[in-house]
């Protein structure tokens, strides 16, 4: 294996004064596009205090395990003040493990995938993988061959890579794939049990296959070894079902991966179905399920019935199910009556949607917009569909496209805008 990459002190990250925390509103949106999926991995589920099994362990301690299991759990469920206080009692435990520094900085990796511009996030996440690496380098300080200091700097720069895969920054997410190969290559060398260490490796492999043109010309400037989809996949498939610490972020990437890049939506679904009975209390998992069940023209139905049942916790008081949840949720209803040619029902959810404009994402309200459109055009209301098509050509900041409106043909704000284009140069100029 080329073990190429940057010394650990090579990288300079940015700083922060204090690290910043996420208000629980706000840190609902982390679990978001990714998607973000806990795993099925036996340690993730393990909430009581008994010894881990040896396969279970991967890079963990015997004496990390069981805060670990408990605070990814807590995590994964929605519950993320919760989480933070079991990976705060790990640092106060062991201080010298890198294990709860990164932990408490998995939300923010995450999150940064539904808003990849955010400052705030970038320097949250910054900070928080240099309290990793200054962890990681202290153990290969002691010992230069030390495994849990070379998998916690690899982690940080896999990590960070994602980051800037999701900002299209691809000269330095390549970079930093690279030295996240360098030493988890170097940890599965030595130890080939060490399941967290497949997640980066799984994710070079697939990513380095599957980069744009760009960035395949990129990765050839800097000498990089090609990678395997199928190797890819492989890999964060057995990180999910072993890692207890990222086996939650080898599935959140198998599920993105298998709707969104591999076109194959039996296997995410059978994810998204065993994320949403695992951890029932995280509402990202119900409305990922309804989104896959709009890009199969069969499972329309199935789809209404899940953002349905979204809207419905949201409706009786569950906190975790905050307003973008139920945004997200109407624009899923309107995507599918629209589909299913259901006039007064898209209509419905599209006032219902409109009555107070959501934030985030950006492109919820010119979307529906389109849609409701579309369907007064159809209804003969010619100037009430055109004032719609009109806003939807205004808009210039569609902010963040994510893979589950991807998935449905809507890969930019380009798409939506001349969509309205169309539909308005083809109306008629009569009245209503």
């Amino acid at each position: 294996m080329n073990l190429d990459g940057p010394a650990p002190g090579r990288h300079r990250p940015i700083r922060v004064k204090r690290r910043l925390r996420l208000l629980p509103a706000a840190a609902l949106a982390l679990l978001g596009a990714l998607a973000g999926a806990p795993s099925s991995a036996p340690g993730v589920n393990n909430e009581s205090h008994e010894k881990p099994r040896p396969q279970q362990l991967g890079i963990l301690t015997p004496e990390e395990f069981p805060l670990v299991a408990k605070g990814v759990r807590l995590l994964y469920d929605g519950y993320y003040i919760e989480a933070a206080k079991e990976f705060d009692r790990l640092r106060s435990l062991l201080p010298e493990s890198p294990a709860g520094e990164l932990g408490d900085v998995l939300p923010h990796a995450v999150r940064l995938r539904e808003d990849p511009k955010n400052r705030e996030i970038q320097k949250a996440l910054e900070s928080g993988l240099a309290a990793v690496e200054k962890k990681a380098s202290a153990l290969l300080q002691r010992n230069p061959g030390d495994l849990r200091g070379l998998f916690y700097i690899g982690a940080a720069h896999f990590l960070r890579a994602q980051a800037h895969r999701h900002r299209g920054s691809y000269l330095t997410f390549v970079r930093e794939l690279r030295a996240a190969r360098k030493y988890l290559g170097r940890v599965v060398e030595q130890r080939a049990d060490a399941w967290e260490a497949y997640v980066g490796l799984g994710g070079y492999n697939y990513f380095i296959d599957t980069l744009p043109a760009f960035a395949k010309f990129v990765r050839w400037v800097l000498f990089l070894p090609g990678g395997s989809r199928e190797n890819g996949l492989r890999q964060l498939q057995l990180a999910r079902e072993r890692s207890v610490l990222l086996g939650p972020l080898a599935q959140t990437i198998l599920l993105v991966a298998y709707s969104a890049y591999e076109k194959r939506p039996e296997r995410a679904e059978a994810m998204a179905l065993s994320l949403r009975r695992d951890f029932p209390n995280n509402p990202w998992f119900h409305l990922n399920l309804g989104y896959l069940y709009l890009s199969s023209p069969r499972r329309i139905e199935r789809a209404v019935q899940s953002f349905r049942e979204v809207l419905e916790r949201a409706q009786s008081g569950h906190p975790n199910y905050v307003r973008e949840i139920s945004d997200r949720a109407r624009l899923g209803l309107v995507v599918a009556y629209s589909r299913l040619g259901k006039g007064t029902e898209l209509r419905r959810a599209a006032a219902k949607l409109l009555e107070r404009p959501p934030v985030r994402p950006k492109y919820l309200v010119p979307l529906t917009r389109l849609l409701l459109g579309e369907q007064l055009a159809r209804n003969g209301k010619v100037q009430q569909a055109k004032s719609r098509f009109a806003l939807v050509k205004k808009v210039r900041d569609w902010g963040h496209f994510d893979w589950r409106v991807r998935q449905l043909g809507f890969e930019s704000g380009k798409v939506i805008r001349r969509r309205a284009s169309t539909a308005l140069k083809n109306l008629p100029d009569a009245l209503d």
